[in-house]
C-alpha cells in the first residue's frame, strides 16, 4: 500500500521523506521540519535550543555585535550576549590579568581575584592582614617594613568586596576605571585607520633631510637596559616598512645584552630594496649598573668614533679595531632615543637610572636632542594588549607617562609609548601607526637639530666675518695714522725721523728727462700741492734725480709729483 502524506493526505508515489515518524511526500517535506522561533523557517540539522524556543545557529545572535552566539553564550538583563561580549562587561584582576566571574578584591580601583589577593613578598592572603602598596606590588606590614626591604610604607585601606555584577552597568564602571572616555584622550591622534597609517609613511619614506647639511641619512642612537626591547623596535619599525615582521637585529632576554656589537641598521622601503630610507638606527649594547657600556663608551659613539659592526665588550678605546680618528658629520649622532620598558621602569635601580640621565646631559652638550620610547605598553595594560588603538585612552598608559617624565626630567610630550612585534608573525596596523608616529617624531627632532646646527654655523661665521672686518679696519686705521705721523700735515708737523732727514730744496721749474724706472717707497710723504705716496707702495720713476727729488706717478691712483729721492728704493 502507497504512503499518505501526513500534510496534504495524498498517496505518496515514488520516493518520499520520514520525519519524526510520520511520512510526507517531496512537495511538502519542509511542512515536517520544526520552526526556528527567530526566523520562522524549518529546522534541517543542527540547531540550538533556549527558553522553551529553537533557533538556526546563526538565527540566535549577540544582541550587542549581532555575532552568532555559538555553544556559549549569556543573558543579561533581558538580553542575549556572546561570550566575547560577555568577558567585555567584566573587571580583570591586576595580578594575572584574567577575567573576574566571581567575588573580587578592590584596591585604589584595581581588582583582584581572591586567589590573587595576596603578599607578593610572602604570598600570605591579605583578606585578615594590614598591607600597603610597594611599587605597584601587594605587601603585607611585615614584608613592606624598611627593616626587610627599604621601601617606605604606604597604607591603604581595607580593600571594598564588590557584589558580582555582569551587564551594560559594570562594563562602564569598567572603562571609567580603566579607559577615558572616546572623546578625551590624554594625547590627540588621528583616525587609526589605512589613511593614517599611508599618511605617516609616505611622510617618512619621502622626508628629505636639508640640502646644507651634507649627509645623506639621519643617525639614531637607540640607548636603554638590557632586556626593554632596543633591538625589538628597529625589528618593529623594519617590519612596518618591509610588510612582513622581520628579526634583522638580534633580540632576545638571556639575561645580558643581546646585542655585543655597535650596528648601524638601514631601513628600506618595501621591496624596492634600493630605496633606503633618511634615517639609521644606531644599535648597542643593554647598559648595566656596573660594567656593560660606559659613559665615555657612549661619548664616542655620539662623535662618531665608532664604526659599524665594532665589537663593544671591552672598552672602546682610540687603538682597537673600529675607532674612527678623525669623524665627521655623517659618523656623528644625530638624534638621541632613550629606550625605557613601562613594565620595569619602576624597578629601574638608582645607578642606571643615574647613568642615563648622564648619558643625556653629554647629548645635551653637543646640542643633541633626545625623547623616550617607552615599550610593552602591552605588558602594563590589558585593554592596550587586546586592543593597541585604546593606548591614548589608557590611563594606567597615561599613569606610566607621567612616571617616566618624573624620573627622567622630560616632558610628557617627549614621551612615546610603543609596541614591539614579539610573538606576531604577520604586521598589524594599529602596532604600524604606533612606531610610525615615533619615527616621525624623531625625524621631526633631528631636523630641528640640523637647522640648528646650520643656523649655529652661519652665526659663527657671521661673527668671524665681523671680526675679521673689523681687524682689517683696525689695521687700516693703523697704517693711516702712521702715515699721518710720519707726513708733514697742513700745520707743517713732521715725524722725528723725517726731522733727522734733511729735505732737498723745492724742485726747479726745469727738468730734464731720464729712463723710467720701477721704485719701492721707503717712507710716506705729503707735499704742499697735496700729493702724497704711502710707505712700501709701488711708484714708476717720470723725472730723474734732480737737486734731491724725482716725479714719480703712482701705481694705484695713476696720479704723478714729486716726493724726496731718497724716499725710493730702486
Amino acid at each position: 500500500m502507497d504512503p499518505i502524506c501526513t500534510f496534504c493526505n495524498c498517496r505518496i508515489q515514488g520516493s518520499f521523506m520520514v520525519i519524526g515518524g510520520k511520512n510526507f511526500c517531496k512537495a511538502h517535506a519542509e511542512h515536517g521540519y520544526e520552526k526556528c522561533t527567530g526566523c520562522g523557517s524549518p529546522l534541517k540539522g543542527q540547531y540550538s535550543t533556549y527558553d522553551q524556543g529553537k533557533y538556526h545557529s546563526d538565527c540566535l545572535r549577540c544582541s550587542k555585535c549581532s555575532d552568532p552566539l555559538g555553544q556559549t553564550f549569556h543573558k543579561t538583563d533581558g538580553d542575549l550576549i556572546c561570550e566575547k561580549c560577555f568577558l567585555e562587561t567584566l573587571e580583570r584582576c591586576e595580578s594575572c590579568m584574567d577575567y573576574i566571574r566571581s567575588t573580587s578584591f578592590v584596591v585604589d580601583d584595581k581588582h583582584y581575584h581572591a586567589d590573587c589577593f595576596i603578599c607578593s613578598h610572602c604570598h600570605r592572603t591579605l583578606t585578615s592582614l594590614g598591607f600597603s602598596m610597594v611599587n605597584s606590588a601587594l605587601m603585607c606590614h611585615d614584608c613592606s617594613s624598611t627593616k626587610k626591604t627599604g621601601f617606605v610604607r604606604a597604607d591603604l585601606p581595607m580593600p571594598k568586596i564588590p557584589q558580582p555584577s555582569q551587564g551594560k552597568d559594570n562594563l562602564l564602571r569598567s572603562e571609567a576605571g580603566s579607559l577615558l572616555p572616546e572623546d578625551s584622550p590624554w594625547r590627540k591622534a588621528k583616525p587609526w585607520t589605512k589613511d593614517t597609517y599611508e599618511e605617516i609613511r609616505d611622510n617618512i619614506v619621502s622626508y628629505k633631510l636639508l640640502r646644507q647639511s651634507g649627509i645623506s641619512h639621519i643617525n639614531v642612537l637607540l640607548v636603554g637596559e638590557i632586556g626593554v626591547g632596543k633591538s625589538s623596535f628597529f625589528n618593529t619599525v623594519n617590519s612596518v616598512f618591509r610588510g612582513h615582521v622581520t628579526s634583522l637585529a638580534d633580540a632576545g632576554s638571556m639575561g645580558k645584552s643581546v646585542t655585543t656589537q655597535y650596528r648601524e641598521y638601514k631601513v628600506r622601503a618595501g621591496d624596492d630594496r634600493e630605496k633606503i630610507i633618511k634615517f639609521r638606527f644606531c644599535d648597542t649594547m643593554g647598559l648595566e649598573v656596573e660594567g656593560g657600556l660606559t659613559i665615555s663608551d657612549v661619548e664616542k659613539i655620539l662623535e662618531g668614533r665608532v664604526r659599524d659592526q665594532t665589537q663593544l665588550s671591552g672598552g672602546i678605546m682610540p687603538n682597537k679595531e673600529g675607532y674612527r680618528t678623525h669623524p665627521t658629520l655623517e659618523n656623528q649622532i644625530h638624534f638621541l632615543a632613550l629606550v625605557v620598558g613601562a613594565d620595569t621602569v619602576s624597578l629601574m635601580p638608582e645607578g642606571l637610572l643615574d647613568k642615563i640621565k648622564k648619558i643625556r646631559e653629554q647629548a645635551a652638550m653637543r646640542k643633541i636632542s633626545s625623547l623616550v620610547l617607552m615599550t610593552k605598553c602591552d605588558k602594563v595594560c590589558p585593554f592596550t594588549k587586546k586592543d593597541t588603538s585604546k593606548v591614548y585612552h589608557s590611563t594606567e598608559i597615561r599613569n606610566k607617562v607621567m612616571e617616566i617624565g618624573d624620573l627622567f626630567g622630560i616632558p610628557p610630550m617627549n614621551i612615546h609609548p610603543v609596541r614591539n612585534y614579539f610573538s606576531e608573525v604577520d604586521v598589524e596596523l594599529y602596532v604600524d601607526i604606533l612606531a610610525l608616529s615615533a619615527v616621525r617624531q624623531i625625524l621631526r627632532c633631528a631636523d630641528d637639530f640640523l637647522q640648528d646646527m646650520i643656523d649655529r654655523e652661519r652665526a659663527e661665521d657671521k661673527a668671524l666675518r665681523e671680526k675679521i672686518r673689523n681687524r682689517k679696519g683696525n689695521m687700516k686705521q693703523s697704517r693711516k695714522d702712521k702715515r699721518s705721523s710720519s707726513c708733514t700735515e697742513g700745520s707743517g708737523t713732521e715725524s722725528s725721523e723725517e726731522k733727522s732727514r734733511s729735505l732737498p730744496p723745492p724742485p726747479p721749474t726745469v727738468h730734464r728727462t731720464s729712463t723710467k724706472r720701477m721704485g719701492k717707497v721707503s717712507f710716506g710723504y705729503k707735499g704742499e700741492d697735496g700729493f702724497y705716496v704711502v710707505a712700501g707702495e709701488q711708484v714708476k720713476e717720470k723725472k730723474r734725480d734732480v737737486k734731491g727729488w724725482t716725479k714719480v706717478k703712482r701705481n694705484t691712483t695713476g696720479e704723478s709729483g714729486y716726493i724726496p729721492t731718497s724716499y725710493i728704493q730702486f
